[in-house]
């Protein structure tokens, strides 16, 4: 490769390729090279032109490009990462992928049943490593675009400020939703059916299986600890 490339050449090619993903600023190679502007316009030509190198646009300057080698990937610094399309944020997506992770945790937080209760300190609601192989192997993706943890957790951390979701800490590793030890974390739906009245000052407005209490039933304000304890109070 670097046979072919006369003295300017080589040396552009040296800074372009030291940039590495992050790619380089025509500005930024004229600088460092100390080579006059209309000889490095020819050799970023030249070289762009054998595909030796190739020109990607920045999320930070939609006008301006970087310059990186031609095998590479630009890093998610240059691009804006998954949820960015055409240097522009794709709110769209976005919206369809924390409506697709909501709907997921929302299911693994009710019991199958009506018969089941999950216990408070139930260890299998969903983690971030487990929703990015549900979200990965869905078909809500346009092609080659996958989700890292990094991007799941985003996601989960915008649905917990908006209130649809919790963080809850997991109480044990084994035998968790999640397939990585390191998921510290457990992501449950919250219940967000209420009235805003003095109902929801007690934890009877704020239970999450309200429909199933009854007197008669095993879930019942007689025997319920909670209840007991907000009375006591």
């Amino acid at each position: 490769r670097l046979r072919s490339m006369d003295a300017n050449e080589k040396i552009i090619y040296g800074y372009i390729k030291e940039a590495g993903t992050k790619g380089i600023w025509q500005k930024d190679l004229k600088i460092k090279s100390g080579i006059h502007q209309k000889q490095v316009l020819a050799s970023l030509k030249a070289l762009e032109k054998r595909k030796i190198i190739k020109t990607v646009k920045s999320i930070k300057n939609s006008i301006k490009r970087v310059y990186m080698l031609y095998e590479l990937a630009p890093s998610d610094e240059v691009t804006g990462g998954t949820f960015y399309q055409d240097n522009e944020l794709d709110v769209e997506f976005i919206e369809i992928l924390s409506t697709a992770i909501y709907r997921k945790i929302l299911k693994e937080s009710m019991p199958e049943n009506e018969e089941q209760l999950l216990p408070s300190n139930y260890p299998y609601y969903p983690t971030v490593s487990y929703l990015s192989n549900f979200l990965n192997n869905s078909d809500l993706f346009r092609s080659g675009v996958s989700l890292d943890n990094d991007d799941v957790q985003g996601l989960l951390d915008r649905l917990v400020y908006d209130g649809k979701i919790e963080k809850r800490l997991r109480t044990s590793t084994l035998g968790s939703s999640g397939d990585d030890e390191d998921d510290a974390w457990m992501y449950k739906a919250v219940n967000n059916n209420k009235s805003e009245t003095t109902l929801t000052s007690t934890p009877c407005g704020q239970c999450p299986i309200f429909k199933m209490c009854n007197s008669s039933g095993e879930v019942n304000s007689s025997t319920c600890e909670y209840f007991s304890k907000w009375l006591e109070f």
